[in-house]
């Protein structure tokens, strides 16, 4: 009898599982940028949802979805403006899109470097003697080396 029981709720549960598999819609398409060329790895998701994907090395993408109803398609990727189009979605939905993605400049803050001095003594500046250019550990008797050992030089 108990066995019984498990096997109805397994079979439920599997018909269940299947029944949501199967009214998934499918949106699928490819996302280009300047000149027509595929955008690799753009952000491809459905907004309020976590449901999305991310493009392949060609620029297309596949989301299966559950959702039903009016939907906001979202694209993006850096440098590019974002793309949005809401989509009427239906369970068995299967919704084929080409987006062209248009360039934009990346605006930031004013970036300043200045260099400050380094020093192997107790004077001003940087003072670096060739005795100590052998002595630098990991320099191998190499200037180059030994002056990219100092603090913040890579």
């Amino acid at each position: 009898m108990k066995s019984a029981k498990l096997f109805a709720t397994t079979v439920f549960g599997v018909i269940l599982l299947m029944t949501e598999i199967l009214s998934a819609g499918t949106i699928s398409g490819t996302v280009t940028g300047k000149n027509g060329e595929p955008l690799a790895y753009a952000n491809v998701f459905l907004q309020g949802r976590m449901e999305g994907a991310v493009t392949n090395a060609d620029g297309k993408f596949t989301i299966k979805t559950g959702a039903t109803g009016v939907v906001k398609l979202i694209c993006s990727f850096i440098g590019y403006v974002q793309y949005s189009k809401e989509l009427e979605l239906t369970p068995d939905s299967d919704i084929r899109l080409d987006i062209k993605m248009r360039q934009t400049e990346i605006r930031g803050e004013s970036v300043v470097v200045t260099a400050s001095a380094f020093t192997a003594s107790d004077e001003e500046g940087v003072t670096l003697t060739s005795l100590d250019v052998v002595r630098t550990p990991g320099a191998a008797a190499d200037l180059f080396w030994a002056i990219k050992s100092f603090p913040g030089l890579q």
